[in-house]
């Protein structure tokens, strides 16, 4: 039961950030993908480096206004080369880098 309401929780939050960051650019394809299997849901790995707010707002506990963050200290540092960086963002709590921490990654190519 928990997993059915996390993942539509989940859903909602990616919903809601699709319809305040638009539909995702028609070039290149989607960072993330959430699916069902086996009653869970999986996401792919999302870079740090490429991701577009609409991809960061499917990330647990990341909303339009962390996502903004996120990408603001993207653009801050020409580049994330560690994912603790999050850390610096104000609001990125250490419980909330460990909730998505599985889930982001950094290209270390540039």
């Amino acid at each position: 039961m928990k997993k059915w309401l996390a993942m539509g929780a989940l859903l909602m939050v990616a919903s809601a950030c699709r319809h305040l960051f638009g539909q995702q650019a028609a070039t290149g394809a989607p960072a993330t993908s959430i699916s069902i299997e086996d009653g869970a849901a999986a996401i792919a790995l999302i870079d740090l480096n490429l991701a577009t707010g609409t991809e960061l707002c499917r990330l647990p506990g990341i909303g339009p206004v962390m996502a903004d963050r996120i990408i603001a200290l993207r653009r801050q540092l020409n580049r994330f080369e560690r994912i603790d960086q999050l850390l610096l963002i104000p609001g990125m709590s250490e419980r909330k880098f460990r909730k998505i921490a599985p889930f982001v990654q950094v290209d270390r190519h540039p």
